[in-house]
């Protein structure tokens, strides 16, 4: 299916076409079909297979016929678990948004400072893409009003309750209008029984659609175990890359200081590597991205 098949508004199609879209994926094809249409969804698609766009394009879909009936213009939210996964969110937001003038879409995580934050909310926002401690420090604060939100959704939720935010996202929607004045869409790679809680509880009769489910095991990737001695570890990974050349690698290590250790040690040995760990600052996370 082509997007131009799904009789979106005019200023919509022009911001696909900037994002250089133009056929829908296989989630994309079954779930916007059912969102258009304001009906709540649960989505359990693998991560990469295009979940962003189908809610992005709701959002936008909906707020530009609102506008060109002349209505109320709605507010949207979207919770992601890491400000990583929300900072792109609104990129992608921004891009496909591109052909609609009024709509202004701003990020909130922690980390930082509040001022610039409270300067976008002040500026009258369409979407609001954010994690759940800033967006609920916001609410106590009586910066956002979380019964403004006409859509919600909850990005990659099997990740946001595995990282314990369930309680933060029970307390969010707590603060929301009831269900049925609300759409609301959730997607995640694996439906576990804490994701199915949250929809019954506080979904309106959500369809339930899957594509392409995560894998536990991914049949394309070659699993090996090595077993030796600690001192053996470094110098056999060495052989390993020298032996595979890999244009990329991921290395996993159990702790902070070991992670800072094989990276240093990498470099020494003429990799060009950095190391990526959850107490860094937004700005020490981006640069080694």
């Amino acid at each position: 299916m082509k997007f131009n098949e799904l009789g979106l508004q005019e200023s919509v199609l022009e911001g696909i076409k900037a994002a250089g879209f133009e056929i829908c994926t296989n989630v994309q094809e079954m779930v916007l079909p059912v969102s258009l249409t304001g009906r709540d969804v649960m989505v359990q698609s693998k991560t990469g297979s295009g979940k962003t766009a189908v809610y992005l394009l709701t959002i936008l879909e909906q707020y530009q016929k609102r506008k060109n009936a002349g209505l109320p213009l709605p507010v949207s939210l979207v919770i992601a678990p890491t400000r990583e996964l929300a900072l792109q969110i609104e990129e992608d937001a921004k891009l496909l948004s591109s052909h609609m003038k009024d709509f202004k879409v701003a990020c909130f995580y922690g980390g930082v400072g509040y001022q610039r934050q409270n300067e976008e909310i002040s500026s009258g926002l369409s979407l609001y893409v954010g994690t759940p401690g800033r967006l609920i420090d916001f609410a106590l604060s009586r910066k956002i009003d979380f019964r403004q939100f006409s859509t919600v959704v909850i990005d990659e939720a099997d990740r946001m309750f595995d990282m314990g935010f369930y309680p933060d996202v029970q307390r969010m929607f707590s603060m929301m209008c009831s269900k049925e004045d609300r759409q609301t869409l959730l997607l995640s790679a694996t439906l576990s029984t804490r994701v199915r809680n949250l929809a019954w509880e506080y979904m309106n009769e959500p369809v339930e659609l899957e594509s392409q489910p995560e894998e536990i095991t991914v049949k394309n990737i070659t699993q090996e175990l090595f077993h030796v001695s600690k001192d053996e570890k470094f110098y056999l990974l060495l052989q390993i890359l020298n032996k595979i050349a890999p244009k990329s690698c991921l290395i996993f290590t159990n702790t902070k200081g070991r992670a800072v250790e094989v990276a240093k040690r990498l470099s020494l040995n003429g990799y060009k590597s950095s190391y990526l760990m959850g107490d860094m600052t937004k700005r020490e996370r981006l640069e080694a991205l």
